[in-house]
């Protein structure tokens, strides 16, 4: 039972990190991109 339970809390955490990895890695696509725009716009003027 108490091996359970921690298999279930590691589960948590691993799924939270991932949450966390994803949340980082979309960002800083958005920021890439954000940035990328900018870019262009400075360029072109």
């Amino acid at each position: 039972m108490l091996n359970d339970r921690t298999t279930q809390a590691s589960r948590k955490k691993l799924k939270f990190a991932g949450n966390k990895l994803a949340n980082v890695l979309v960002t800083d696509r958005r920021k890439n991109l954000y940035n990328k725009q900018k870019h262009d716009l400075t360029c072109r003027f």
